[in-house]
């Protein structure tokens, strides 16, 4: 008799808190939730051969992106051969060759590992804005290299 007048209780409860039919709902806060803004691939020069050359450009690449909200931004760089060094940079606003060349991009974080494979960069309490990546080859050789930033909300 006790069991069922505590099982009464019980669906009382229950369904005075909503729980009378439908199965349970649960509200509140949702995990973090990440959202790839830019991927994609990039070919780079060697850098001896761009230095000779007078083609420095060609061991950079420029991926422009866009964040409409803040959180913690993630860019994860990687390439073919592990003897490579490859780095990344994250400047604001729009960054090319030729101003990066004068020095007026704004650097904001960069990750320079000459031994990390792949390269990644991760920048806390991120603001929304326009800002560009700079994969950069600074290795001895032609490179291949696949990119992808996130944001982490």
């Amino acid at each position: 008799m006790r069991k069922i007048g505590l099982l009464l209780s019980i669906l009382v409860v229950s369904m005075a808190c909503g729980g009378g039919g439908g199965g349970a709902s649960l509200t509140g806060p949702r995990g973090p939730s990440r959202t790839v803004i830019a991927h994609g691939t990039a070919q780079l020069g060697d850098p001896l051969t761009a230095l000779s050359q007078g083609r420095l450009c060609d061991v950079f690449a420029f991926v422009p992106f866009t964040t409409s909200a803040q959180g913690t931004l993630d860019a994860t760089v990687d390439w073919t051969l592990a003897s490579n060094d490859i780095d990344l940079h994250l400047e604001r606003g729009d960054c090319n060759c030729a101003l990066v060349q004068t020095g007026a991009c704004q650097d904001l974080a960069s990750a320079e590992s000459t031994t990390a494979k792949p390269e990644k960069l991760t920048v806390s309490a991120f603001s929304a804005g326009s800002y560009t990546l700079v994969v950069v080859n600074a290795g001895l050789g032609r490179e291949s290299a696949s990119y992808e930033v996130g944001l982490t909300r």
